[in-house]
């Protein structure tokens, strides 16, 4: 073993704590990188292999009813591999054991098992019985959060006629891998559910001899999406055809999509905390090491050594410092995708999630650390290259004195000889100081910024559920009613009062953009839906014209003022033209909206609804969503306080693991960043340090001067952290928008005052282990001057 190398094991051992906690800063963002990535690779893979397996259809459409002698001319249609007409519709469940409606959404399948699009795969019991008229399947996420399965029974609103269903079997499709429904953007798995039937049982239930109302294609290879899609539209407009639309838009495959974008939001973010703060210690403990070992490299040139040799020496404790980080991060890191992995688990529905461990992750991850970390090195290793024998063997040229700002402002007499000495040695090592606070402020950065999901969700439950909607009960209508229905709902004990809502798909176009959405009409002057922004503001539905969203108006490239053409799907896709009249941001969903009135107007009909929002008398929710079940047209009666509870509670379970994550991260930030600079500025001060001793101080006096410097180091960046943390957040904000969601940038004074004191706690634990160092100074080495 060269002599280099002895004097680089030499030197690691020596530094060992150091080193171990740069190694920590850097496998924390080694484990972050690659947990985050191998979650997207591990989804993402089981995403392709059901998508393919299960022959996942690349074209929707709906239509109102079509004869089945046009699933033979869409099969012709160019490009197409195969269609399948289906029936599909909505009922109402009534679940054992469940208080509230549950709403079904019925699929209907061959009753002989065949290949077919979007195949199922049964978890559980078996297929259909070919001629049965009440045996069902249902969807596994409902299964067992309804704790319902094979053998047991539910009775359905069937066309308005009470159902049993026997379940036979529960599976997964592609369609469903989330299942997304309802007339609610958050889904309680309990009480929405995928129910398929056989085609014959559809039929008579809902009148559909000879027809269908809903077709999937699968398209051929090398086939054009939007070719394919125009001629569908073509073929199916004239029964009430709504436009057709590629897997992209298909909720369950956009649901997916938007949680991958967010993953790769976050894989990008959060390491950069890791990845600058490596970076800056491996910096500051080279620089010094440098300067305190000035003689043994003016030895090492003279006994012939290059600069580069010595360089490439020093060189090796970054080396160590990325090896030991890819030993702790890359472990941590399958840990953590295998943790992150199982959480998607329960949300998403595949025939299997493995933790697929993205090895090109572990790569990059290790590659980016050790790259930052080099990066940080580098500058003392130059200063390595540039010393010559001669300039190495002289000390240091101690620093200039000049008076501190305070002493130049006046106030020198105001503070003790001891602060003096804090504040002269911060002052005179800015770039040591500053790059202590940046280290520092990440740390903040990181705890403040990390909590920015809960903050932004807290803020969302407040403007959503407090704010906006502040019914009690929403009551959705299985179609569209007399206003009557409304009214006779009102009538209900415990009810205190009632406002109707009318709401129908649309294809809304401007220009050359276009998008399926819906619109809603409340009632003027609404108290119990209201129209509410990101800021809390309140909009009112004009009589005339609409207001849109945010989003929707920015992807038509609309403003207030224009007018927008909206083709009714309700009613064959007959368009209509809509002035503007306002523009508004909410934090959930996309959309139309405006007065009851005015969209039944729009439609062309009597004063319809589909569905109202109630207010209940306190205590009373129970009863009435109890009576609620009665009314066969009733399709979903759902509680927003029990909305609020379940989403609560999804959060606490999903968010935990993440919260620990982010306060052990930021902890070894903190720690690493604060020890380190007392470390340092224990070596670099050793003779001053021990000189006090010798004049009387005691330790915890002498401690008390380095831990002054790290109070003040502490007071700088803590408002630079918000800073940053801010900065953070906003990223996170675009990162984390999707089309159902738009997070506003939210940091509360209780998330800034947990890194506060997060990151003070850090620093005391630091302080507590460089105190011991302090205790087992030798004075007499320390006093020893050089010959």
């Amino acid at each position: 073993m060269r002599t280099l190398d002895l004097k680089l094991l030499r030197e690691l051992r020596r530094h060992r704590v150091q080193i171990m906690s740069i190694a920590l800063v850097m496998g924390c963002g080694t484990m972050t990188i690659m947990g985050l990535r191998t979650t997207l690779t591990s989804v993402r893979s089981a995403r392709d292999e059901f998508f393919a397996e299960y022959r996942f259809a690349d074209v929707f459409a709906h239509v109102e009813r079509a004869p089945a002698t046009m699933a033979p001319r869409l099969a012709a249609i160019p490009g197409v591999a195969a269609v399948e007409t289906r029936i599909v519709r909505d009922v109402r469940l009534d679940v054992p054991g469940i208080s509230e409606p549950a709403v079904g959404h019925m699929v209907s399948i061959p009753e002989e098992r065949r290949p077919m699009i979007n195949e199922l795969q049964i978890r559980r019991g078996r297929w259909i019985s070919p001629g049965s008229t009440d045996e069902v399947l249902i969807s596994e996420r409902f299964s067992e959060n309804a704790k319902l399965g094979p053998g047991d029974s539910v009775y359905a609103v069937v066309n308005g006629r009470w159902q049993r269903l026997h379940i036979v079997g529960v599976a997964i499709s592609p369609e469903f891998v989330v299942e997304v429904g309802g007339h609610a953007v958050f889904v309680d798995p309990s009480r929405f559910g995928i129910v398929w039937t056989g085609t014959d049982m559809m039929e008579s239930a809902f009148d559909m001899k000879g027809a269908f109302n809903d077709v999937v294609v699968r398209l051929a290879s090398g086939a054009s999406e939007a070719a394919v899609i125009h001629d569908v539209d073509q073929l199916l407009a004239p029964w009430g055809g709504a436009p057709a639309f590629g897997r992209a838009d298909q909720p369950a495959a956009q649901t997916l999509a938007d949680e991958f974008s967010q993953l790769r939001a976050n894989a990008t973010v959060f390491p950069l905390f890791f990845l600058i703060v490596a970076a800056f210690l491996l910096n500051v403990v080279l620089s010094r090491l440098v300067a305190s070992q000035r003689d043994e490299i003016a030895a090492l040139k003279a006994f012939g050594y290059s600069g580069r040799e010595i360089g490439f020496h020093y060189l090796g404790f970054g080396i160590a410092a990325v090896a030991l980080g890819a030993a702790l991060g890359v472990p941590a890191g399958i840990w953590m995708g295998a943790k992150f992995t199982n959480l998607y688990a329960d949300y998403f529905r595949f025939p299997e999630l493995r933790t697929a461990i993205d090895w090109n992750a572990a790569v990059m991850g290790v590659g980016i650390s050790g790259g930052f970390a080099l990066l940080g090195a580098l500058s003392g290793v130059r200063r390595v290259a540039r010393l010559t024998p001669a300039e190495a063997l002289r000390p240091e040229s101690p620093g200039k004195f000049r008076a501190l700002l305070v002493e130049q402002l006046g106030f020198g007499r105001f503070v003790s000889p001891g602060a003096r000495m804090v504040l002269r040695n911060l002052e005179r090592r800015p770039f040591r100081t500053m790059s202590t606070v940046i280290g520092v402020s990440l740390a903040v950065a990181l705890l403040a910024s990390g909590q920015f999901p809960y903050d932004a969700m807290d803020r969302l439950m407040d403007v959503e559920f407090r704010l906006a909607q502040r019914f009690d009960v929403l009551a959705a209508f299985t179609d569209r009613r007399p206003s009557s229905a409304a009214a006779e709902l009102a009538r209900v004990p415990g009810v205190v009062s009632a406002e109707a809502f009318r709401s129908t798909g649309v294809r809304v176009k401007h220009a050359a953009a276009s998008r399926n959405t819906s619109i809603t009409g409340i009632e003027p002057g609404s108290t119990l839906f209201r129209l509410v922004d990101t800021e809390g503001r309140e909009y009112r539905t004009p009589g005339d014209g609409c207001v849109l969203t945010a989003w929707l108006a920015a992807y038509l490239g609309v403003k207030a003022g224009d007018s927008v053409d909206v083709d009714l799907l309700e009613i064959g896709g007959t368009t209509r033209r809509v002035a503007i009249a306002g523009i508004y941001d909410p934090m959930m969903g996309q959309g139309i909206y405006m007065s009851r009135a005015a969209l039944n107007r729009l439609l062309r009909e009597q004063a319809a609804v589909s569905g109202t929002y109630l207010s209940v008398a306190p205590g009373r929710e129970s009863d009435v969503i109890t009576r609620l079940k009665e009314f066969p047209f009733v399709l979903l009666a759902t509680s927003r306080a029990a909305t609020v509870q379940r989403i609560e509670e999804q959060m606490r379970q999903s968010m935990t693991f993440v919260l620990t994550l982010i306060i052990t991260s930021a902890s070894i930030i903190a720690i690493g960043v604060v020890y380190n600079s007392a470390r340092i500025a224990l070596s670099e001060r050793g003779r001053e340090l021990a000189s006090l001793r010798v004049l009387g101080f005691t330790t915890n006096e002498v401690a008390g001067m380095l831990y002054g410097e790290q109070a003040a180091v502490l007071l700088l960046a803590i408002p630079v952290g918000i800073g940053f943390g801010k900065a953070f957040s906003i990223a996170l904000v675009r990162g984390f928008e999707t089309e159902r969601f738009h997070f506003p940038y939210v940091m509360t004074l209780s998330s800034q005052l947990f890194a506060v004191v997060i990151v003070i706690a850090a620093a005391v634990v630091a302080g507590l282990i460089v105190r011991g160092r302090i205790g087992r100074l030798d004075m007499v080495a320390a006093l020893r001057t050089r010959e």
